[in-house]
């Protein structure tokens, strides 16, 4: 389905796109623009830059770029045309021919799940208040007494009872004007071996599960009966649900994490709302999971800081373990609320209180302190063997040290108390660094194996866009075959195809709007700095003829193939000859430049 160029520049101009785009990353102004950690790519420095000025976004680390639309596509995980949809609705601009014609099937499914999910937790609410179930009597018991959880909570977070008879949801569901296969696609109903409907959540307490915007995608439920297991289920995976993507709680915290720029990680749901409950609203729950890359890069969207604050037992330490490598890894800062034994968050808050819980907070421990209090519980410090498990442990956190004075004393306390001489871990970690150094340059050799050729395509694209003035002269010398990089060659032909008219930046954006690699290659032109290139007649003249070289150096190489090849003694002598006139060319070129 077209959608009009018009409609498209209406919505980027109701829409900041700097506003935008700082709901979901931290942008701090950088001269014109702003700049921030890239969300879709693992960094410490920031690479990616907005231009509010040309409305669009790139990232100079992984290349990612374009306009509004492809930000939304790529974070939201969208189509192009869904995305239109998307920042149409926010710009408040009425699309009544576009909602006709959608034939995005889904775009449709996905609106119709929310909806569903919406119905029933509406259900499992009033449920929860007014069945007479004796296991809803027992919810009832267990979250308002027990776990002195406050009603007006209860209805903020969508906690609910699924009746045990597993059925009347579904003809409530019919009422409403759903059917059995939309409560399977959600994830929530579920058929028996005797080919039966039933709700999977049955005779458990639920707990609505909402994306960062605050629309429930799912669900999990909390059985009440001690021999039932699992504790907890949740949702199958669905067209608008994935737990490792999600983060319980968010929808109503971020505005506070934001703030602080720190966040308060829990497991479970029950622990976020203990922390909520008690007016610590910074917080988010990993929803019961080992923490996952998704998890960490929809932190990072909020907070600089994480401190963990899981169980007290094995998993719960072992689970923080994992979770400090991946939160690092998106570039966030992370401390430990180390709780003792035998509490989590949740009993530790009831029993102790708000201004004990705030205490352990206060005494969050440095990653590396955590970790080698971890190690030496775990392997001990007296053999060879324990020793070389705890250096090897705690490399990744002295290495991800950037205050060379902090990293210098972690290792003297480290060797002080293995009593091994400091210049064996130096020697371990001088070992480990070569070896990523090795990598690193390769990657950036690779990164950097950019032809003169490239570049002068790149300045030249630039000039067109920028300078309209100067593309008839170019455009009369230059064929597009002359543009090596396909993305080139395209816009180099969108720019032909529109010589009599204005066509900016915008209107090519517009053009392959959609088209990630063309919208990423255009965005990286429109960032590129110009400025040291003195915009005249000889300037681009030079960069022709440099194209013109490289046109003439692909020929020569092919002909050479070609020659390789060839038994005929003709073909051969004719091979050679153009061969000839091709580097008498090349030198003609040279000379002149």
């Amino acid at each position: 389905m077209a959608i009009q160029d018009q409609t498209l520049e209406e919505i980027k101009n109701r829409i900041d796109i700097v506003e935008l785009i700082s709901s979901y990353v931290d942008l701090k102004p950088a001269g014109k623009n702003y700049r921030g950690l890239c969300p879709f790519h693992d960094e410490k420095t920031p690479s990616f830059t907005v231009s509010p000025e040309k409305g669009i976004f790139h990232c100079f680390g992984c290349g990612a770029g374009g306009s509004i639309f492809n930000f939304i596509m790529k974070v939201e995980n969208l189509s192009f045309q869904d995305a239109v949809i998307h920042l149409s609705q926010k710009a408040g601009i009425e699309l009544p021919t576009l909602r006709r014609n959608i034939q995005n099937k889904e775009y449709r499914q996905k609106g119709k799940i929310i909806q569903l999910n919406q119905v029933v937790q509406k259900y499992y609410y009033d449920s929860l208040l007014h069945s007479e179930d004796p296991l809803a009597r027992t919810s009832r018991q267990y979250l308002f007494q027990k776990r002195g959880i406050k009603p007006s909570s209860a209805e903020q977070f969508g906690l609910g009872y699924s009746p045990a008879d597993g059925k009347a949801i579904i003809e409530y569901l019919y009422q409403q004007g759903f059917n059995g296969n939309d409560f399977i696609q959600a994830g929530i109903g579920n058929v028996i071996k005797k080919g039966e409907l039933y709700d999977r959540f049955r005779g458990r307490i639920t707990f609505a599960l909402h994306d960062s915007n605050g629309e429930i995608v799912g669900f999990a439920g909390r059985t009440l009966l001690e021999n039932e297991n699992p504790k907890y289920i949740n949702s199958s995976e669905s067209p608008v649900f994935s737990k490792g993507n999600n983060l319980y709680g968010l929808f109503a915290t971020k505005s506070d994490i934001r703030k602080t720029k720190t966040v308060i990680l829990v497991e479970g749901y029950m622990d976020f709302l203990s922390l909520f409950e008690n007016q610590i609203t910074n917080c988010v729950a990993s929803m019961g999971t080992a923490l996952t890359a998704h998890q960490a890069t929809l932190i990072r969207r909020f907070a600089e800081e994480v401190v963990i604050c899981y169980d007290s037992d094995n998993a719960g330490r072992m689970a923080t373990f994992r979770g400090i490598d991946i939160l690092n890894k998106k570039g966030l800062s992370v401390k430990i609320a180390v709780l003792p034994s035998p509490y989590d968050p949740d009993t530790y808050l009831r029993k102790k209180g708000r201004e004990a819980f705030l205490e352990i907070l206060e005494q969050k421990k440095p990653i590396f302190d955590y970790q080698l209090e971890l190690l030496l519980n775990e392997y001990g410090s007296k053999s060879l063997e324990s020793q070389i498990h705890i250096i090897r442990g705690l490399l990744p956190s002295i290495n991800a040290m950037t205050d060379s004075i902090e990293r210098s004393l972690k290792i003297r306390s480290l060797a002080q108390y293995l009593k091994i001489p400091e210049s064996l871990i130096y020697n371990v970690l001088k070992g480990t660094r070569e070896s990523e150094k090795k990598v690193k340059l390769f990657k950036t050799a690779q990164k950097d194996a950019i032809h003169g050729a490239i570049k002068a395509e790149k300045i030249l694209v630039k000039f067109l866009l920028e300078e309209p003035t100067v593309r008839s002269m170019i455009c009369d010398q230059v064929p597009a075959e002359y543009f090596s990089v396909p993305e080139h060659r395209r816009i180099y032909q969108a720019i032909l195809s529109n010589l009599s008219e204005e066509f900016s930046l915008s209107d090519l954006i517009n053009v392959f709007s959609g088209d990630e690699s063309m919208s990423s290659c255009i965005s990286a032109l429109g960032s590129m700095e110009t400025e040291c290139y003195e915009m005249n007649e000889e300037l681009i003249q030079s960069l022709i003829k440099t194209l013109k070289r490289a046109e003439l150096r692909r020929e020569r190489s092919i002909l050479a193939s070609e020659l390789a090849q060839q038994a005929d003694y003709e073909s051969k002598l004719l091979i050679g000859k153009r061969i000839e006139e091709i580097d008498k060319e090349i030198q003609g070129l040279k000379t002149c430049s």
